[in-house]
């Protein structure tokens, strides 16, 4: 049995943030100011993609000014709404397949993301996948605060979160895959035995062909 981690966005699903502020947007969950004060913020990010602090900053920020005074009810709801109207429709049938392949062969399936928790969990209980790994957002007296417990998984933050979620499991990266999508996930891909590059940006595509990486393009 191996362990295969599989990032979301972008490698799995064809979404990102972006897509799920614009979800929100739509269905007046937000204010036209956060809407454009947090597309403001990726687009600096995606100028910044390997600065880690400041990536986290930018996550923090924007879990901040979207989810703060949720209920989990309301919380629950949108996950639902979200994953059926924005995730499910824009899954890759290939990178479906990849999972289901590994899973045949009684693999432990993880994704990883930074994308809303919530919304992942429900991707995981539709795909079948043993694990999750996402920001774990605080709640006090029933509402969401807004704050992110502990890490935000993005590059070698992703590693720290892993080793802690599956304790154990993942003393040795022999035999594991991962199947990603952006330069910031090269942490990942230099420690398992099997590293697989998903419609990669051309950083990390620079890299899978210099080193021999399999690379996948759906």
């Amino acid at each position: 049995m191996n362990i295969v981690f599989f990032d979301v966005g972008g490698a799995l699903v064809r979404c990102s943030h972006r897509d799920i502020l614009e979800f929100l947007w739509r269905k007046r969950e937000i204010s036209l100011f956060s809407f454009l004060s947090v597309a403001l913020l990726f687009f600096i990010h995606k100028l910044n993609p390997l600065n880690e602090k400041l990536v986290e900053r930018i996550t923090r920020s924007y879990y901040k000014k979207i989810v703060k005074g949720w209920t989990e009810k309301k919380m629950n709801s949108l996950a639902k709404l979200c994953f059926k109207e924005v995730i499910k429709p824009n899954i890759y049938p290939q990178s479906l397949e990849l999972i289901t392949n590994h899973k045949n062969k009684g693999d432990t399936i993880v994704l990883v993301s930074a994308l809303l928790s919530n919304v992942i969990e429900e991707l995981k209980k539709y795909i079948g996948a043993d694990y999750a790994i996402s920001p774990v957002l605080e709640i006090k007296d029933n509402k969401y605060t807004g704050n992110i417990i502990w890490l935000v998984p993005y590059g070698k933050n992703k590693m720290k979160m892993i080793k802690e979620k599956l304790s154990d499991s993942t003393r040795s990266f022999r035999g594991k895959y991962a199947y990603m999508d952006r330069i910031s996930d090269k942490w990942i891909m230099e420690i398992v035995d099997n590293p697989c590059v998903v419609n990669p940006d051309r950083k990390l595509e620079k890299v899978a062909r210099r080193r021999g990486w399999k690379i996948y393009k759906f």
